[in-house]
């Protein structure tokens, strides 16, 4: 598994090149010839959005505590989708966090594999998706094992907004909300 990880991990960072950040030039890239159907299930993810965080506080979200970006275009040839999440310094003044996912088609196993790579502890991470019975796009890591059970999921809301919820597994076995991006795709801005 440690292998895996790293091939994808040495794969982000190839794709991460100047000539690769597709966003800067306001080119997304496409799906490769052969792949745009199954990699339709994260084409929402694809140009730069404004995400707001919410936290799960006392039975209801709050406000937004904090704002960054998500921006995905295709690469790897349009085998991957890469997207890359920048979060600003938090209001209270905590460090923020920039990490980038890089997601390819299984075919062996018929889900969506996942490599995080994050900045705030230089650590990376294996998750697998697939699209559920309630019709949502749902991802859980995989390796490192988690301490806590999570589960995520998108939910598109509009033609140019969508939804995260992450929730872990409480102790009781329910589950349990912890926060909410609210994104808006925004018009892409070249350099």
């Amino acid at each position: 598994m440690k292998r895996i990880s790293t091939l994808i991990v040495g794969a982000a960072a190839l794709a991460l090149t100047p000539a690769a950040l597709a966003q800067e030039t306001c080119d997304f890239g496409a799906p490769a010839e052969g792949v745009a159907e199954v990699m339709a299930g994260w084409d929402f993810l694809i140009g730069d959005h404004l995400v707001d965080i919410r936290l799960w506080q006392e039975g209801a979200w709050s406000d937004p505590v904090a704002q960054a970006t998500w921006n995905g275009w295709w690469g790897l040839g349009g085998h991957a989708l890469i997207d890359e999440w920048i979060a600003p310094d938090r209001r209270d003044g905590t460090p923020g966090n920039k990490g980038v996912n890089v997601r390819v088609w299984d075919a062996e196993i018929e889900r969506w594999r996942m490599t995080w790579q994050q900045t705030a502890d230089a650590s990376a991470a294996i998750f697998e998706s697939e699209v559920r019975d309630d019709g949502f796009m749902h991802m859980w890591q995989t390796d490192p094992a988690e301490e806590a059970e999570t589960d995520a999921w998108f939910e598109i809301t509009g033609d140019n907004t969508w939804i995260r919820i992450q929730q872990v597994r409480g102790e009781d076995g329910e589950w349990i909300n912890q926060f909410r991006l609210d994104a808006t795709r925004v018009s892409c801005q070249p350099e």
